[in-house]
């Protein structure tokens, strides 16, 4: 991942959904803590409790149900972004399980980069005990690539910090248009005419 201290999250993250998470059956830790790693500090309990706003991983917390160094690296700070309960236990969390269940179906790894929308001028958290000036984002993105195998492919997700009223395929872009929306360029090292034509599916 990459932290914005400016935000007090993540700029993006990117994991691996591999197939050891079909099997994987360790239970949710529910232990947020600061991220050691971060030398500028990162958000802590105090900027979230109550308000109103769920601590939403990046990397989901069931990817990584395999090993527990991994489950416990996804509830760091520096991999929570707030999300509205509607959306983080709705709408975003049935994406998350659809792309368990295309690695359960068809015992491939995914590539998964995952990220608020972020810019100057975003509202923050106002709780009176916070420590820390946490934005609240407008728009999730998530980047899914599916490249094992002859025919290599992609989708991206947009969704609202909002509830979503329809099933998470609805929210399906092109990942070009994220790569405009952000300013990432998702798969740099891929051949140029595949990166084109992944980054340019539809469907």
């Amino acid at each position: 991942l990459v932290y914005s201290e400016k935000h007090e999250q993540p700029k993006w993250t990117a994991h691996i959904a591999s197939p050891e998470l079909i099997t994987g059956s360790l239970a949710r830790i529910d232990s947020f803590l600061p991220d050691p790693l971060v030398k500028t500090g990162t958000a802590v309990t105090a900027d979230y409790w109550y308000s109103g706003y769920d601590r939403g991983h990046m990397v989901p917390s069931a990817d990584m149900r395999w090993n527990q160094e991994a489950l416990q690296g996804t509830y760091y700070y520096s991999n929570i972004s707030p999300q509205l309960p509607e959306l983080n236990r709705e709408t975003w969390a049935d994406l998350e399980d659809w792309g368990r269940r295309y690695v359960n179906f068809s015992k491939r790894r995914l590539f998964v980069v995952t990220g608020p929308v972020l810019r100057d001028g975003l509202p923050t958290l106002q709780k009176a005990d916070r420590k820390n000036e946490v934005s609240i984002p407008e728009y999730f993105f998530k980047v899914i690539a599916d490249l094992d195998g002859d025919s290599p492919k992609a989708i991206a997700f947009v969704m609202r910090n909002a509830k979503q009223e329809n099933p998470p395929i609805s929210y399906a872009v092109p990942v070009d248009s994220v790569e405009k929306l952000t300013g990432y360029d998702f798969f740099p090292l891929l051949d140029d005419a595949v990166e084109a034509r992944i980054e340019a599916m539809r469907e």
